[in-house]
């Protein structure tokens, strides 16, 4: 797991209150994924002109509360992470006019939503939340996060059509639409390719650049495969 390098006392105090909150039966949403968010938030802090402080308890506090990605509360889960973030920062004691930058932040933090960034910490919140999201690290949270959300279908009695890529048509190439709550494979095409055009800073424009290469030479040798 990334360690936990705490800027302030605060933040320190705030991680002491989250760390055993947080989900870890979806290892796509796991601590680790929280720890590598908040470390590239407070890489980017300066260039994006982010206070580190309050960009770093956004970064912790953005996956508090997670809604199942086939689910109707999809996009919600910014908004409802936001609401269920004021009594810890509040605990830490984050003053009102912190605690409003540090909750605008997180509620512009979730692609499903597709909300722009209302401040510097929810820009830097945005960049390293979707920067784990590619790359090496993002394959495996994409193919993790279809699993889960496979397992979980079954195991409501949902029986329904899933896994890792379509088996008849996995590039969605016979006129089929691409559906990411079926198929992990789609979840490239319906978001993740799409990712590194959205970045606001250059440091994190410059990474995601480097990880679509990642991600594409994937895919390309999984077709390579698949034929």
């Amino acid at each position: 797991m990334s360690s936990f390098s705490p800027v302030s006392a605060r933040l320190a105090s705030l991680w002491q209150l989250l760390e055993g909150r947080l989900k870890r039966d979806d290892p796509s949403h796991d601590p680790a994924h929280v720890l590598r968010v908040y470390t590239w938030s407070l890489k980017l802090c300066a260039e994006a002109g982010a206070e580190p402080e309050l960009a770093g308890a956004a970064a912790l506090l953005h996956d508090l509360i997670i809604t199942p990605k086939d689910g109707p509360e999809r996009s919600d889960a910014a908004t409802l992470s936001a609401e269920a973030s004021v009594p810890s920062l509040q605990l830490v004691g984050f003053n009102e006019a912190e605690q409003q930058r540090v909750l605008e932040a997180i509620a512009t933090a979730s692609w499903s939503a597709g909300k722009p960034p209302r401040n510097a910490e929810g820009m830097v919140l945005q960049d390293a939340d979707r920067l784990d999201a590619i790359g090496a690290i993002g394959i495996a949270r994409c193919f993790a996060c279809g699993a889960s959300m496979h397992s979980r279908a079954w195991m409501q009695g949902e029986q329904r059509e899933g896994g890792m890529w379509h088996p008849v048509d996995p590039w969605a190439q016979s006129g089929r639409s691409a559906d990411d709550r079926r198929w992990a494979l789609d979840h490239f095409e319906r978001k993740l390719l799409r990712l590194p055009e959205g970045m606001h800073t250059t440091s994190a424009r410059q990474e995601a650049q480097r990880r679509l290469a990642t991600m594409q030479n994937f895919l390309a040798a999984l077709r390579a495969e698949l034929v």
